[in-house]
């Protein structure tokens, strides 16, 4: 679910699914594309308000995208969107050890990113 928080193990998983398909024209929607792949005000509010329930600090963050500051270094083919920026911001409020994101396939290891 996008936006929520999971205490695993005693460890607090943020997670928030989705992320923009780069070859959308070429798909079909509703069968290979689906339009809710960005997330919607709705969903950004909800995480924002289950974060300051968790006085804005996890252990782990899972998303399927990555903040538009890091996505332009791993990938000329994504397009920053409503849903890096919110990331971006994420990043810059949220205290976690690890952010796990798989959308680009590739394995890279940042100071605190982890693809």
């Amino acid at each position: 679910m996008r936006g929520e928080i999971y205490d695993i193990g005693g460890y607090k998983f943020f997670t928030f699914g989705g992320a923009e398909s780069t070859d959308k024209e070429s798909r079909k929607e509703g069968l290979t594309w689906w339009s809710r792949e960005v997330s919607n005000l709705d969903e950004r509010k909800r995480a924002w308000d289950n974060l300051d329930k968790n006085d804005y600090k996890v252990d782990f963050i899972v998303t399927h995208a990555a903040p538009t500051w890091i996505q332009s270094s791993i990938s000329a083919f994504d397009k920053p969107n409503v849903q890096t920026h919110f990331f971006d911001d994420v990043d810059e409020n949220v205290g976690f050890r690890h952010w796990f994101c798989g959308h680009y396939h590739i394995n890279k290891v940042t100071e605190d990113l982890i693809f």
